[in-house]
């Protein structure tokens, strides 16, 4: 309504940005996607201020990504392809990075295909060949789709080795875990690890490392007492299971001392962080 009611030579990138970004919060990806089609219309007819970058794509595909639509992964790989094509035609506002190929990852992982760990291994492949570095929301958009495997006892094995390789990969890379990494591959553990004491292990090993960096959480623990025993969970923890399920605020408070950050500002910070939004 508002872009209704602005005369063509009022509107701009901000304007149409903001509208869209509206659409990306309720997951709207066809309003979303009509926006910016009025975006590259206008800018074809001569109102260069309206014209689409970078953000406009990004916000866009979020917006198919947050959708229920079974299409949003055509139409976030589409809307990437634009992106790209533009830049490549010289438009240096519209170049690629990680807010695109992360919304699409997340749309596939989201859709639930039984190919989406090869899918989104792929892209992110086809993102770095770009010299589009990944950050710790690419890792964790990875494990997290490891951890939605269930298909068959092969498709959750290579999960499984995908989620260990790119979790063990963060240090080398200068990148830190955090609450999110975590709690992703406290999920990975209970869904993709059969072998009971590998999957205690595997529990200590995860309770262990979030402590010690500060990022133990609810959701790990709740995960840990359902997937042991009352006695293994008190030899890992410390804590007893056996008449409810321990508070985080029973823990140690350093253990959690930054397991309450604002992940949601955190994310859209670090898919921001080459500096083209």
């Amino acid at each position: 309504r508002l872009l209704d009611e602005l005369d063509n030579s009022a509107k701009n990138q901000t304007i149409f940005n903001t509208v869209m970004n509206g659409y990306r919060i309720e997951g709207r990806g066809q309003e979303a996607e009509t926006v910016l089609k009025r975006m590259i219309e206008l800018a074809d007819r001569g109102y260069r201020r309206c014209s689409p970058n970078s953000v406009s794509f990004g916000v866009c595909m979020e917006a198919w990504g947050r959708s229920k639509s079974r299409l949003k992964v055509h139409a976030c790989k589409e809307l990437l392809k634009q992106c790209v094509s533009r830049y490549q035609s010289g438009d240096s506002t519209c170049k690629p990075n990680l807010l695109h190929f992360h919304a699409l990852a997340g749309a596939i992982t989201s859709i639930g295909s039984q190919d989406r760990v090869s899918d989104v291994l792929s892209l992110f492949e086809k993102m770095e060949e770009q010299g589009i570095k990944p950050n710790r929301v690419t890792f964790n958009i990875l494990i997290k789709t490891c951890a939605s495997v269930f298909e068959s006892e092969d498709a959750k094995k290579n999960a499984l080795q995908v989620a260990i390789s790119a979790f063990n990969s963060l240090e080398s890379l200068g990148i830190s875990a955090d609450s999110i990494t975590y709690t992703s591959m406290a999920n990975v553990i209970k869904h993709l690890v059969n072998h009971p004491d590998e999957k205690l292990n595997a529990f200590k090993g995860i309770f262990m490392r979030s402590c010690e960096h500060g990022f133990l959480n609810q959701h790990i623990i709740n995960v840990m007492a359902e997937c042991t025993t009352a006695e293994q969970f008190q030899a890992i923890t410390g804590m007893s299971s056996i008449e409810t399920v321990p508070s985080i605020d029973t823990f140690p408070s350093e253990w959690s001392a930054f397991a309450t950050v604002d992940h949601t500002a955190q994310a859209r910070q670090a898919n921001h962080a080459d500096g083209t939004n």
